[in-house]
């Protein structure tokens, strides 16, 4: 195949939700859950960027109300 690149992958460790039924998911339940996978993926983040030669790189999410 032409221009190949290794690519790599990263995996973290799960964040375990409840399962509720759809009337029971409240706004906060999804707040509180999506901040468990934007922290996850911060610790993902911070934990393999040196290996990359970004050590001192930090990780910025944009927020769609900017």
């Amino acid at each position: 195949l032409p221009n190949r690149h290794a690519i790599d992958t990263y995996v973290g460790e799960p964040i375990h939700s409840p399962r509720l039924a759809r009337d029971k998911i409240t706004p906060e339940i999804i707040d509180k859950y999506h901040g468990e996978y934007m922290e996850a993926l911060k610790r993902l983040f911070d934990t393999y960027k040196g290996k990359h030669g970004n050590a001192n790189a930090t990780i910025r999410y944009v927020n769609d109300d900017e």
